[in-house]
């Protein structure tokens, strides 16, 4: 029995290292993703805007920002449940909440510390 108790310290151990570098590994990422939620919700599309890949913002203006994202409400918390990176591209899916407790699924893919897709899925409508 002693025998098995120390068995399962050793391995919450090694998950608990692993957790921490996966954690302190992706730090950047997370922030910048998140990053990129706090400014849509204060509404400031052109920094959002700069935060996306050259090709991404192509596809969308800071006014395509604007209008797609001024008649949601704003969210208030974002947070991770899946990050997944090889090498410098990074995948982050999640769950973003308003104040009014709407949740939208969130994902985001980045190269480096540039957004080169974003989800938000189901919108969040104004009332």
């Amino acid at each position: 029995m002693r025998v098995f108790g120390i068995i399962v310290l050793v391995f919450l151990g090694i998950g608990s290292l692993i957790y921490g570098v996966v954690m302190f590994a992706s730090s950047g990422v997370r922030d910048h993703a998140r990053g990129f939620v706090e400014e849509l919700a204060a509404g400031d599309y052109a920094a959002a805007h700069a935060r996306m890949h050259q090709q991404l913002q192509q596809q969308f203006s800071v006014a395509d920002l604007d209008l797609m994202f001024s008649g949601l409400q704003p969210y208030v918390d974002v947070s991770f449940s899946a990050i997944s990176m090889n090498g410098d591209r990074a995948e982050l899916s999640g769950t973003a909440t308003t104040a009014s407790d709407c949740s939208s699924g969130v994902a985001f893919e980045l190269i480096g510390d540039q957004i080169v897709m974003f989800d938000f899925t189901p919108p969040c409508p104004l009332p």
